[in-house]
């Protein structure tokens, strides 16, 4: 039976919150576990999530805030796993171990300079830790930490987005000459907006991209590497299977469609004896790749094996495991 807290003693209203408090902690520190194992098993790929960012803000519902401050203590807990009894403790909070963290980046941070800042600001508000950092950075002279150049804003349904981003000076008028040179082509001397510039501007830099991966039309002598793989199985792709991998996946991954840290992978893995033929070979994002190899080998054997990734414009193999 709920209990009205209207009801109960103010002795037993301020027990029970200090008590509410002390679960909420052990609680961040459950869920900064549960992420750490969802980002070691890449499970939000199978949710088709490009990142656990996404599955964060997305699944989760959290505010971007509020899941960059989890994800980023998390990441520090790995790297100092007495991270999460303190914010298990109360003795730091996420914005303070996120701050850390930052400076952790930033100053190139050996174990025992982190455990020593560790312990100083343990116990410490949020603002004296700032200062406290502050006064770390401006000893090791190092530059204010960079602030986010992007921020997307897109309402649910619409097909345009809000877009505030930093450019450089010579960027900017690099598009101001663009819309000259349109607007004095144009008989009306209308000068293009921006959307469209940029349009423009990433339509010419795809197709400058795809002309480079794009093998050569003339007949092309085989190189020593080629015929190695002849005599010998190969991890080599050729650049013809890898463009036309490219080309049907459209430079997307072919599970989730991010483009970012995009790898070739065999279907088959290379290492249960799949071939380089173009039917067997796919394109994936870094973490759809992992994903896959959590699936077929497991998570212990992946975290062991150094990962050589094979990305569009390069000859490398995809990944030591396929």
């Amino acid at each position: 039976m709920k209990i009205l807290l209207k009801n109960i003693s103010d002795t037993e209203l301020l027990s029970k919150t200090k008590g509410l408090v002390l679960k909420e902690r052990e609680l961040i520190g459950e869920i900064i576990a549960h992420l750490a194992e969802i980002e070691t098993r890449k499970l939000y790929c199978d949710l088709k999530y490009r990142s656990l960012y996404d599955y964060c803000t997305a699944e989760l519902g959290y505010t971007n805030d509020q899941a960059y401050r989890r994800i980023s203590a998390m990441r520090l807990t790995k790297q100092l796993p007495q991270v999460k009894e303190k914010l298990e403790d109360g003795t730091i909070s996420l914005s303070s171990a996120n701050m850390f963290s930052v400076l952790i980046k930033d100053a190139k941070m050996e174990k025992p300079e982190q455990v020593k800042v560790l312990n100083l600001i343990e116990g410490k508000s949020k603002s004296e830790t700032a200062t406290l950092i502050e006064n770390i950075r401006s000893e090791k002279q190092l530059p204010p930490p960079a602030k986010k150049k992007v921020i997307v804003k897109q309402t649910e349904g619409s097909k345009e987005v809000r877009l505030s981003v930093s450019i450089s000076k010579e960027t900017l008028d690099k598009i101001e000459q663009v819309k000259s040179l349109y607007a004095n082509k144009n008989r009306k001397g209308e000068s293009l907006d921006l959307d469209k510039v940029l349009d423009m501007m990433a339509q010419a830099a795809l197709e400058k991209y795809e002309k480079e991966l794009a093998p050569k039309k003339e007949v092309r002598r085989i190189n020593k590497r080629e015929n190695l793989g002849a005599k010998k199985k190969s991890r080599y792709i050729s650049k013809e299977t890898k463009y036309k991998v490219y080309k049907k996946a459209g430079g997307k991954c072919q599970f989730c469609g991010s483009t970012k840290n995009l790898q070739y992978d065999h279907s088959i893995p290379y290492a249960k004896g799949g071939s380089n033929e173009h039917a067997n070979i796919r394109l994936l994002c870094s973490n759809c790749n992992l994903r896959q190899g959590v699936l077929v080998f497991g998570t212990s054997v992946m975290k062991r094996e150094t990962v050589e990734v094979s990305r569009p414009g390069t000859n490398s193999c995809s990944s030591k495991l396929n």
